[in-house]
């Protein structure tokens, strides 16, 4: 399983294209497999991630986008369990922080887009420090845990 970890300053654009239209022939790519928000859309995850983003105006990359990938042809079928348990393994308390978890099936890597607000609902901040290399040392783990590759 490989991860990659991209901060941002919007929340808009990274749902418009998780939740957006996929390639021609899988243009339904897009699942919403895990999290605690309740929209169902780009539109409305970005109303309710604003909602908390104005508590703390000052943070420049409010956004935290992590995709993990499977290697082409292995599938996994727990992916809401496998991006909770990535997030606390990140060091996230999923009390707080509002996030997300979107699968996409239009390539040969099985793999999820997990989107996180950095910014909790108490106003705290999540730093995430040294998040790339905890994010190998959960791939890791969540691979013998889950029997991945």
């Amino acid at each position: 399983m490989k991860a990659k970890v991209t901060r941002g300053n919007g929340f808009r654009g990274i749902l418009n294209y998780s939740l957006g239209p996929g390639k021609k022939d899988k243009p339904d790519r897009a699942r919403i497999v895990a999290g605690n928000m309740a929209g169902r859309d780009s539109r409305e995850l970005a109303r309710e991630f604003g909602i908390v983003r104005r508590l703390r105006p000052g943070i420049k990359n409010p956004v935290w986008h992590c995709s993990m990938a499977l290697p082409a042809g292995e599938i996994a079928e727990t992916w809401d369990k496998i991006a909770e348990q990535h997030l606390r393994n990140m060091g996230v308390d999923l009390s707080k922080h509002q996030w997300l978890a979107v699968r996409h099936d239009d390539t040969d890597h099985d793999h999820v887009h997990i989107i996180l607000s950095r910014i909790g609902l108490d106003g705290s901040v999540w730093h995430g420090k040294n998040d790339v290399f905890l994010a190998i040392e959960s791939t890791q783990q969540l691979e013998k845990e889950f029997g991945l590759k």
